[in-house]
């Protein structure tokens, strides 16, 4: 992943309990880090998939950052990835900047090209100023949904958590990080 700059590697949080799926458990890996840069948080949800597994296909993945206040200012939505061999693929969007949710959503395209995982790994950033918060603490947590095979009629995340609904359901597992304390 690009450093971002304010990040403290010692604020990584392990992805914590699979919330659903049938994936394999440990098929990909989630964390969260935060880092300031005066008042403002920067505020990064990370996945990472066990570099053999190569399964993905439609429809997209979906990943969110949850805020669990919005005393402060969200900005600059960032996203990336890369593919197993680490080469930049772009494989993201914004479906949602989370105005009136907290929780920016983002698509990922996670696709396969010649039996290689261009979806690998992802980093997702937002900069949150705290500004406005006063002494109110404020949370941030990430989650990231893989799915195969199935068909998405609806995609919402508050600080509650991320809600995918599907019309018909194939292969799918939802991990969220721990979350932290970003002020």
């Amino acid at each position: 992943m690009d450093e971002v700059p304010g990040l403290d590697p010692t604020t990584v949080t392990p992805g914590g309990p699979t919330a659903c799926g049938n994936f394999p458990d440990d098929v990909f890996t989630v964390s969260i880090v935060s880092g300031s840069v005066g008042t403002t948080k920067v505020v990064t949800g990370s996945f990472n998939w066990r570099d053999s597994f190569s399964g993905q296909g439609a429809p997209l993945d979906f990943a969110a950052l949850r805020f669990s206040s919005g005393c402060g200012t969200m900005s600059g939505h960032a996203s990336s990835t890369k593919s197993v061999t680490g080469a930049s693929t772009k494989r993201t969007s914004l479906r949602s900047a989370g105005v009136g949710t907290n929780s920016p959503i983002w698509n990922v395209n996670a696709t396969t090209s010649g039996f290689a995982n261009q979806a690998d790994v992802g980093a997702f950033t937002v900069k949150y100023d705290t500004k406005g918060c006063g002494s109110k603490k404020v949370q941030a947590a990430f989650d990231y949904e893989a799915n195969q095979g199935g068909s998405v009629v609806s995609v919402s995340a508050g600080w509650g958590g991320l809600n995918i609904g599907y019309n018909s359901v194939g292969l799918e597992l939802t991990k969220s990080s721990k979350a932290i304390t970003i002020n």
